[in-house]
């Protein structure tokens, strides 16, 4: 058995994949078109968008996996090439 907990904030994510099947994957968190959320400070006397850790969305996958099965954890530049 395995578990995972994943906190995932903005355009990053993590996709569960098995035997060729999607399982479960994380939703992509925008607010507007190219405007993902982002961790940042507000820039003063400026109207900037400031997300906080407290958005992020909390996925759980607990599972029996096979000894020898690869776990695999990527960023933001595998989801981006899977739009294309």
């Amino acid at each position: 058995m395995y578990r995972v907990e994943i906190c995932n904030l903005g355009d990053s994510g993590y996709i569960h994949i098995r035997d060729g099947c999607i399982l479960s994957e994380s939703v992509s968190q925008t607010h507007y078109f190219n405007c993902p959320f982002q961790l940042s400070l507000k820039t003063p006397n400026e109207s900037s968008i400031s997300d906080n850790p407290e958005k992020a969305d909390f996925y759980k996958i607990e599972e029996l996996l096979p000894q020898g099965n690869p776990f695999y954890c990527s960023i933001i530049l595998m989801f981006q090439l899977k739009m294309f």
